[in-house]
């Protein structure tokens, strides 16, 4: 079996991450009436890719052939983004910037826990070809 509830606890605990993180910097700017900087992301986020791993957690928790379809392009969505920001993280102290060892380690579960994951989702499933019913010829009756 594919690791379902592993995939289905990561993407909640991203949604719970992310959302959390978003309305931490969404409420004080709602107060002072200053926009956040990077603001797009927050609609993105909030209005479909969260919302989107919440189902897709649910569906792996139900063991729905959609969500064993949708896990894996959702593990490489997630892992390749989560390891772009924690390479671009890293990175942070040579422009000048400081390094935030909780950034750090939230982008390295967000990226490397979901390639693992894939790798484990691609290695257990199993694709069953469907059953063909091939119609039988017709055979003449002699008159």
């Amino acid at each position: 079996n594919p690791p379902r509830k592993a995939a289905a606890a990561l993407f909640a605990l991203l949604v719970v991450m992310f959302a959390v993180l978003w309305l931490s910097q969404i409420i004080p700017a709602m107060r002072t009436r200053v926009p956040p900087q990077a603001n797009t992301i927050f609609v993105l986020d909030l209005s479909f890719f969260l919302p989107l791993l919440a189902i897709e957690a649910t569906l792996l928790v139900r063991g729905a052939t959609l969500g064993d379809a949708l896990a894996i392009p959702l593990l490489l969505k997630v892992g390749t983004l989560g390891l772009s920001v924690l390479i671009g993280t890293l990175l942070a102290p040579l422009f000048g910037l400081p390094l935030n060892p909780g950034e750090v380690l939230v982008y390295a579960v967000m990226g490397l826990g979901p390639l693992l994951l894939t790798v484990f989702f691609l290695t257990t499933l199993a694709v069953r070809p469907r059953e063909v019913s091939v119609p039988q010829p017709r055979t003449r009756q002699a008159a």
